[in-house]
């Protein structure tokens, strides 16, 4: 597994989070503009998350001393261990998706006249590297490779090509929704120790060069929590008999500890 491709261009990277901001009024549908301009998530954030997960609280007081200049006193540090267990008491992996800014490498081709977008970098061995203090995540991002290949229509191709400078790369961001880990770790070529996190896609978008969306995919399930989705799922007319469903109910009770 390489060590990332993705760090393919900083500058294409900070260009692309400007034209995000500047473009703001362009006539994008509400939904795709609403969620294409959400910020990108801190890498401290994405770690609370990760710790929520696993229900694990972090040491908060060394988070709090990492987080502060060495000349901070105790008052000062404690009101920043104070942010962090308020932050951490309100973090959950079923709402907050940690969102992706990057860039990826493409090429294009036609296929029974269909023209394509190719991204071999989303395949498998796919996962986005985040790096909070001494904590590595890797973030694997479940059914990636669906995005291998993107079909284009001639109105994605028409508003592509507005201001495209031939630079062989894709600026994309990228919704992710937590959804298990169990404290392992893998080490990479670079020699570090990483936590795995499972994540599902909510929420794909790629930008032209003026920061317009020309081609985006969101999730059905989209703002959803797992427990909501479990109940639309399995309260269903006629789907499961009675006993089923009440199986199903204690089951949500146990893993959502509801009274």
């Amino acid at each position: 597994m390489t060590m990332r491709k993705m760090k393919l261009n900083l500058i294409a990277l900070t260009l692309f989070s400007l034209l995000l901001i500047l473009s703001a009024p362009k006539a994008w549908a509400d939904d795709d503009r609403q969620l294409a301009l959400m910020p990108a998530t801190s890498a401290e954030d994405t770690a609370l998350i990760y710790f929520s997960l696993r229900q694990v609280d972090p040491n908060f007081m060394e988070m709090a001393v990492q987080n502060m200049p060495a000349e901070n006193n105790v008052n000062t540090i404690q009101k920043e261990v104070n942010r962090l267990q308020d932050r951490y008491a309100k973090c959950s992996p079923d709402r907050d998706y940690i969102v992706i800014q990057d860039v990826v490498p493409f090429g294009a081709q036609q296929i029974n006249g269909q023209n394509i977008f190719v991204l071999d970098e989303f395949n498998p061995e796919f996962f986005v590297p985040v790096y909070f203090q001494k904590h590595n995540l890797m973030l694997v991002v479940k059914d990636i490779e669906d995005f291998g290949t993107i079909p284009m229509t001639e109105a994605a191709l028409a508003t592509f090509f507005k201001g495209y400078d031939q630079q062989p790369y894709l600026s994309y961001t990228l919704h992710l929704r937590a959804q298990k880990t169990n404290g392992q770790s893998i080490k990479l070529e670079d020699d570090k120790d990483y936590n795995i996190v499972m994540t599902d896609i909510a929420y794909l978008a790629f930008f032209n060069r003026h920061g317009e969306v020309f081609w985006s995919y969101k999730a059905s399930w989209y703002g959803q929590t797992t427990e909501n989705e479990l109940k639309a799922l399995y309260h269903k007319e006629n789907l499961l008999t009675t006993p089923e469903l009440n199986r199903v109910e204690e089951e949500i009770k146990t893993r959502y500890k509801t009274p």
